[in-house]
């Protein structure tokens, strides 16, 4: 998904052009961008889309359950 890993366009690139993005691409979509923040903390987006996103979503649910213990 070009709108969301293409940072030269990031400034003009808005969370509705990502979907739309998604909505009209063909496949499997997984992109993954991750972001040093300042503070040495990280930032990710994660963008899924295709016939296996709930199981993916449901896996990273589990996950985040771990993560808050």
């Amino acid at each position: 998904m070009s709108a969301l890993t293409n940072i030269f366009d990031w400034p003009k690139t808005t969370l509705l052009n990502v979907l739309d993005e998604a909505t009209h691409a063909e496949g499997n979509q997984f992109d993954i961008v991750e972001i040093g923040l300042t503070d040495d903390r990280d930032f990710a987006i994660v963008v899924i889309s295709g016939p296996h996103t709930k199981a993916i979503a449901q896996a990273v649910r589990d996950a985040q359950e771990d993560w808050d213990g």
